[in-house]
């Protein structure tokens, strides 16, 4: 009878234990960073941005109307061997200093190259415009 009393003991004694542990646990998840699971894991280190080619072309018409209507192109090349997303910023700026943007995003298979549009009837005065290329995609590092 006092063999099994004191089994009892012991066995409360691990059980408020264990459930300490599992409390104090769920409160501070960064002990657990040797495991990778937790929230403060800097996964985001392993990936960069696809890497990429890109080009401008710029030339202008004349509307029905005798208006300037400059068309603006961006080429841009995937230099990867995967598949991704790009997006192109368009900024255009008239002589005052305002500007203002336009995006476009597409999808460039491995290798392959897409082109990016944008056209401005210049009634408004934009007359200045500039390009930023980003990557959405990102791949792995191999380590």
């Amino acid at each position: 009878m006092e063999m099994k009393s004191i089994f009892m003991f012991i066995f409360g004694v691990l059980c408020i234990l264990a459930f300490t542990m599992a409390f104090f646990l769920t409160l501070n998840p960064s002990v657990s960073a040797e495991s990778g699971n937790s929230k403060n894991s800097p996964a985001d280190s392993e990936y960069r941005n696809l890497e990429f080619s890109d080009s401008e072309k710029s030339y202008s018409v004349t509307g029905l109307l005798g208006n300037e209507i400059k068309r603006n192109s961006v080429s841009v090349r995937n230099n990867e061997n995967t598949g991704g997303y790009f997006t192109v910023r368009f900024y255009f700026k008239n002589s005052y200093g305002e500007t203002k943007t336009e995006l476009e995003t597409k999808h460039i298979p491995p290798h392959k190259e897409e082109k990016f549009h944008s056209q401005k009837i210049y009634s408004n005065g934009y007359r200045y415009w500039k390009y930023d290329v980003t990557s959405q995609s990102k791949v792995r590092v191999l380590k």
